[in-house]
């Protein structure tokens, strides 16, 4: 009879234990809807020179003299980032490592992109990478007009609101204009890193 007591009894502590634990581990800690909304803020101001190193113009090339052909150009002495590690840096500034991920792959790796033909057969494209770090020197690869996104989303950082958050996961809405027109509300995830808040959405 002790025996089963006592089992009873190690048994209704592991389970309290575990409860206790699933508590404290759902729980998580919780942010002031300020901090939030000034965190947000930066990152998404800060987001703009991201996407367009990323997505747009990229950085400031130097033309080749003479007949030099060069499929990727020299980085500008004024631009503010002559190395892959410094873009990196930047980005890990703002955005996710998850999302960096993306955007790391894309533009110093390349990728390949599925396209449907006029004639019903779909095709991949390879799409090289845009910065390459050639004789110890970044270089950029030019693109066409075509190419680059147009980055006309900008954001009214005075009307972020709190839509929820979890675990260090937190998810805002705000007012957003394509060029200068009011697109609408647009909802933005962010999530609590070591190094402070990030944004785990793109801005563009």
């Amino acid at each position: 009879m002790k025996r089963i007591t006592k089992t009873i009894l190690r048994a209704a502590a592991l389970v309290a234990a575990v409860v206790l634990l699933l508590s404290f581990t759902s729980c998580g800690k919780t942010y002031s809807e300020e901090e939030i909304k000034t965190a947000a803020a930066e990152l998404i101001e800060e987001s703009y020179e991201i996407n367009e190193i990323f997505f747009g113009e990229g950085l400031p090339g130097v033309e080749p003299e003479g007949e030099d052909i060069m499929q990727y150009l020299k980085i500008a002495e004024d631009s503010p980032y002559h190395t892959e590690e410094e873009l990196k840096a930047a980005a890990l500034k703002v955005y996710s490592e998850g999302y960096c991920a993306l955007l790391f792959e894309r533009a110093f790796s390349g990728f390949s992109l599925d396209e449907n033909g006029e004639d019903g057969i779909d095709t991949t494209k390879l799409v090289d990478a845009r910065f390459v770090t050639y004789n110890d020197e970044l270089v950029i690869l030019p693109l066409t007009d075509e190419d680059i996104m147009e980055l006309e989303r900008t954001y009214d950082v005075e009307s972020i609101k709190v839509v929820k958050q979890k675990s260090g996961t937190v998810i805002i809405s705000v007012q957003s204009f394509v060029d200068g027109e009011n697109a609408g509300e647009v909802t933005l995830n962010m999530i609590m890193t070591e190094n402070g808040w990030r944004l785990d959405s793109p801005t563009y």
